[in-house]
């Protein structure tokens, strides 16, 4: 099975970013799923297809005043891919060398693979798990 991995990073073309990802902002199954997902300029997202051109998990992350944060991290169905996802994701965010990645997740279990990557809880509410990595910012 070969997966095809995308960086939508600005600039990019918007019309090939909405043709794989245009579910995921209008189904309403997807919406009740991530209330929170949205595009903006300063998002950037990884998309990752199979091999039949179905999207099968994403990611993005965006430059906030304090820090990057990492938005919804979604794979179907495959526990090793989330956390490649994941990782790539990490590895991406710390490029734009700003001095804090967050987070916010709904699970222990997803929280417990953010934390073995060097996140820390920093807080949680009735849904989420908040967590946040110090990150050096290389002058």
């Amino acid at each position: 099975m070969k997966n095809t991995w995308y960086l939508f990073k600005e600039p990019y073309d918007k019309t090939i970013f909405y043709s794989k990802m245009a579910a995921y902002f209008a189904e309403r199954t997807y919406r009740t799923q991530f209330p929170y997902l949205i595009n903006s300029p300063e998002t950037s997202w990884f998309v990752i297809e199979d091999e039949h051109k179905k999207v099968i998990g994403f990611s993005s992350f965006e430059e906030k005043r304090r820090g990057v944060e990492i938005g919804d991290v979604y794979v179907l169905n495959d526990e090793a891919l989330w956390k490649k996802l994941v990782s790539k994701t990490i590895r991406e965010a710390k490029k734009l060398n700003k001095p804090l990645l967050f987070t916010a997740v709904k699970t222990k279990e997803e929280a417990s693979f953010f934390q073995y990557k060097g996140f820390k809880v920093q807080r949680f509410s009735k849904n989420y798990l908040y967590l946040e990595m110090k990150v050096p910012v290389i002058e």
